[in-house]
């Protein structure tokens, strides 16, 4: 066969190295056929070429076709090329998006890989007209839909911001308990003219010297103030890291990936199955730090314009709070200038009265966040309160406030009380002023 097809004694060649031998009308055939496929199509798959007894259909269609654009499964015509990018822009132009994969010029048989490698050719022709490639997808988006899907998640994350709490009530949230639990740590007077408790308390422990004496202070030594201001801080900055976890996770979970996805969704319903919702979660995650950082400086302007508030609040409390020390420590103070008989009376008084606003005022300041109505409430917190507002103070003043209640329960000792008042300001960070 190699003779004859040497001295042209047959019209064909040889191919495989001379082990089959191809007709010339064989290859014509083939040829036309290619050729009108694709020259109708502009496109044409590999498999069809295999079908049709063409090796290596790529290096073929390349040689026949030079100015084509060979894909992994499909080679097309670079008209094929310019429709698309035509199809492609006016996509955009009336809807600002579009995925490459459900455009109709696109052949049936290119996958996402083809489709990928064809908008990576016209790329740049894309960004020309202000329009980019979302990273491993096959859609386009022009930079004001970008712009107007940021700038609905900015206001969303804004509205979300605004919707979390930003200030407490500025005093201890009110007891659980019905009035016939709280009844019995109400003060009734009991025989012989002395002040006692309703019934016998059961199931619950109270706050005792041993139960909150802190290490380190016995009843023989006393810690150094140095130390005692130094404790307070550390518990307080330790309280500030804990807040700021907890903030930093309610962000979190204000600003959550989904909920923002759920949010493009409802504002282009068109995106949601688009390659399974890819496309909606890498929008997202391109979109989601404007939206956080809108979230972060609109949680810091709502805590700033409410900042020089507060701390007109917290001065006025504490002033308050000062004057109402000054007139308890001024009349325990004058008890010693009554009989024995009155002066226990007056005590009792000024324990059921002064007494219990000011440790009630105190208590409520240890809220780092307050409300103005601190400044006009009245009404007294109940023992259950109390206890739940101190075991928010450093552990450093558990002693002296459990003495500051034991006085107020037991309505005795009222110069203990403000020795034990004036220890646990200043184991808790708060100066009371002294009285002159």
């Amino acid at each position: 066969m190699l003779e004859l097809c040497e001295a042209n004694a047959v019209d064909g060649h040889l191919r495989g190295g001379g082990s089959g031998w191809v007709p010339s009308i064989f290859a014509k055939v083939q040829e036309e056929g290619v050729r009108a496929f694709f020259t109708t199509n502009n496109y044409i798959e590999f498999s069809q070429l295999r079908k049709m007894d063409v090796n290596k259909p790529a290096d073929y269609l390349e040689r026949t076709f030079p100015d084509g654009v060979s894909l992994a499964t499909t080679y097309i015509s670079s008209s094929l090329v310019q429709q698309l990018e035509l199809n492609v822009e006016e996509a955009l132009s009336s809807a600002g998006w579009c995925d490459v994969m459900a455009l109709p010029v696109l052949p049936p048989s290119c996958g996402a890989d083809d489709a990928s490698r064809l908008l990576e050719i016209v790329r740049s022709s894309l960004q020309d007209h202000g329009a980019q490639v979302l990273p491993d997808t096959t859609c386009v988006f022009t930079e004001d839909f970008l712009r107007a899907c940021e700038d609905s998640l900015v206001e969303f994350a804004k509205a979300k911001a605004r919707e979390m709490p930003t200030e407490s009530t500025g005093q201890p949230a009110p007891s659980k308990q019905t009035d016939s639990v709280d009844s019995d740590e109400d003060w009734d007077d009991g025989p012989k003219g002395k002040k006692g408790r309703k019934g016998k308390r059961s199931g619950k422990k109270t706050l005792t010297q041993e139960d909150t004496e802190p290490q380190g202070r016995g009843k023989k030594g006393k810690v150094s103030k140095g130390k005692q201001v130094a404790q307070a801080a550390m518990t307080h900055s330790g309280s500030s890291i804990k807040s700021k976890v907890q903030a930093a996770r309610a962000e979190a979970e204000a600003l959550r990936e989904a909920e923002l996805a759920g949010k493009l969704i409802e504002l282009h319903p068109e995106l949601e199955d688009v390659g399974d919702g890819e496309a909606v979660s890498l929008l997202v995650e391109q979109l989601r730090p404007s939206a956080v950082h809108a979230f972060k400086e609109a949680r810091q302007a709502i805590f700033s314009a409410g900042a020089e508030e507060r701390k007109k609040v917290r001065d006025a409390a504490l002033n308050m709070l000062d004057d109402q020390m000054n007139e308890l420590e001024m009349a325990v103070k004058g008890l010693s200038l009554f009989e024995e008989s009155t002066a226990v009376t007056f005590e009792k008084h000024l324990l059921r009265t002064v007494a219990v606003e000011v440790v009630d005022l105190f208590l409520r300041l240890q809220d780092e966040q307050l409300s103005p109505s601190i400044l006009t409430c009245s009404k007294a917190l109940s023992n259950a309160e109390r206890r739940e507002a101190a075991s928010q103070l450093p552990k450093e003043a558990a002693e002296a406030i459990s003495t500051v209640l034991q006085s107020l329960k037991e309505v005795a000792n009222a110069r203990e009380l403000v020795e034990s008042l004036r220890a646990a300001a200043f184991d808790s960070g708060m100066r009371i002023k002294a009285l002159d």
